[in-house]
């Protein structure tokens, strides 16, 4: 195994340093590790051969981007040719990951030969919706990929022939992630699923808890009520999406999860203590999903603690040891470690065994999922009984094939908001890490991401247990590619639908796709 890795580093230098020379600014194939291997940096993003167990030469597949290495990462990067002329751009470190697309669809799309992501077309400052979404995208892209040019330096790479015009420089000012320089607020927190309503409200702060979102120029920010985009994506989760979700505890009291890590920053800490309330210093608790986006997991924890508000990780023992391939030992000392697994039970129904997924609420106490994950007259929500409700809001399934130790938050937004009527009603998101998502490849569809599955039949078991459950759960929010709406149908139809058979429909083409192209773990 040691020396096979040998041989593919040797190769991998070569071909990276031949391409450096080659002054490539342009998309080339690059060997992939993982949800990490855009961005190889030995030794933090490559395992020894002790630490990957095995599990390396699984990861290591071949996938289109642009060149990220460390190699190469003293040449500047350029600008891809594929963007739309203008100020915003994307330049050759993308990733590929498409958080920019996810804020801003009208504005970023994949390229046609899927190696990167591109501007489409440059914001209308005219028009504050796109102007938002696309400061958004910017500002979340885990490699500053996303660049905006300014009049000075087109001048300078010019030696003085070329400025911007007078709308140009307006854009590229109105896209500053600076309040000094343009008098926006910055684009995140921001809530899940956000639409643009129409009716104007005052930008109160007294008022800002009783709303759904913020006021962007023509009108209210609507979203998910008490889920929120983190932004500031990380490159250590190749971009992973973090969220915040606020809710009640098994206790009754109000409390605050972060689900997965942002990259740590100063504005990021600002970001995420601006959602917690003024009583608090940070979240309770730190979701992590699985070993490959849990990123500056510890800098989070150690900064709340000594902040006198401890911050409680979450995360399954099952992603440990051998199954810890990015080798960080830290997760050893997760505050809370979840213990007990998924696995088939009689069905008393059926002459069949059923897949079962174990469950816990959020301080790692097994609960019953054969009463709490039951459809009760209607009511969408997992229920023990009304006068013994030890769920709250919040429960955690064991839903492993990604990696053993991968775990999904179930989370009920049940607070009602005055004034905005279709937001009184519970919405169920379902934080699945990279367990299930939608993804923009192939025209759109949902995906179980077989390429990377650690076993792609366990996987299998978890998607049709989800499936079997399906009324628990009306939104998708995974860690990476972008969420999934229910509550609307079909991606490719607007009449009404049996929801039940689109998420039906949709689980099937993505159980199929696992099934063909995913790892079967011997």
């Amino acid at each position: 195994m040691e020396s096979k890795m040998k041989m593919i580093l040797l190769l991998f230098f070569l071909s990276s340093v031949y391409q450096c020379n080659a002054f490539v600014s342009y998309p080339t194939q690059q060997l992939q590790l993982g949800h990490q291997g855009m961005m190889i940096t030995p030794p933090n993003h490559i395992p020894t051969p002790k630490q990957s167990k095995g599990k390396f030469s699984t990861h290591l597949t071949k996938s289109t981007s642009s060149i990220t290495t460390v190699l190469c990462s003293k040449r500047r990067p350029q600008r891809l040719e594929e963007n739309a002329p203008g100020p915003l751009y994307i330049n050759s470190h993308c990733i590929n990951c498409a958080a920019c697309s996810n804020f801003a669809p009208t504005i970023f799309s994949r390229s046609d030969q899927d190696m990167y992501h591109i501007v489409t077309k440059q914001p209308d400052i005219s028009q504050p919706t796109e102007l938002d979404e696309a400061r958004a995208a910017l500002s979340a892209c885990p490699v500053s990929a996303i660049r905006v040019t300014t009049s000075a330096e087109l001048s300078h790479t010019t030696s003085g022939s070329k400025r911007l015009n007078e709308e140009e420089e307006k854009l590229s000012k109105q896209m500053a992630i600076n309040q000094n320089v343009n008098g926006l607020p910055h684009p995140f927190p921001r809530p899940l699923l956000l639409k643009y309503g129409v009716n104007k409200i005052h930008n109160n702060e007294e008022e800002k808890d009783d709303v759904v979102g913020k006021q962007a120029g023509d009108g209210l920010m609507k979203g998910i009520a008490n889920v929120y985009y983190l932004g500031h994506h990380s490159s250590k989760s190749f971009g992973a999406t973090p969220y915040l979700a606020r809710g009640r505890s098994q206790s009754g009291k109000m409390i605050t999860v972060m689900i997965d890590t942002p990259k740590f920053t100063p504005s990021a800490i600002k970001t995420v203590t601006s959602l917690v309330g003024s009583e608090q210093k940070g979240p309770d608790y730190l979701f992590l999903t699985h070993t490959d986006d849990v990123g500056d997991h510890y800098k989070w924890a150690q900064h709340f603690k000594e902040n006198n508000h401890p911050l409680k990780r979450i995360f399954h023992v099952k992603d440990l040891e051998e199954n810890n391939w990015i080798g960080d030992d830290t997760l050893g000392d997760a505050e809370i470690l979840l213990r007990g697994e998924s696995h088939f039970v009689s069905s008393e129904e059926k002459d069949e065994e059923r897949f079962k997924l174990y469950t816990w609420n959020l301080d790692g106490e097994a609960v019953s999922t054969t009463t709490h994950l039951a459809d009760r007259n209607g009511y969408k929500w997992p229920v023990k009984q009304e006068e013994d409700d030890n769920v709250g809001d919040f429960l955690i399934l064991h839903t492993p094939g990604h990696s053993p130790g991968s775990i999904s938050l179930l989370f009920r937004s049940t607070q009602q908001h005055e004034g905005i009527e279709s937001f009184s009603l519970p919405v169920n998101v379902l934080f699945t890490g990279d367990t299930y998502a939608y993804t923009t490849r192939n025209g759109g569809t949902m995906t179980g991401f077989p390429r990377y599955a650690d076993d792609s039949i366990q996987q299998s078991h978890t998607l049709r247990e989800l499936l079997n459950i399906s009324h628990c759960w009306d939104v998708i929010a995974p860690g990476h590619g972008h969420p999934r709406d229910y509550r609307r149908g079909s991606v490719d139809s607007k009449k009404k639908e049996n929801l039940k058979e689109v998420k039906r429909v949709e689980m099937e083409k993505a159980l199929k796709e696992l099934l063909l192209n995913g790892r079967i773990k011997q």
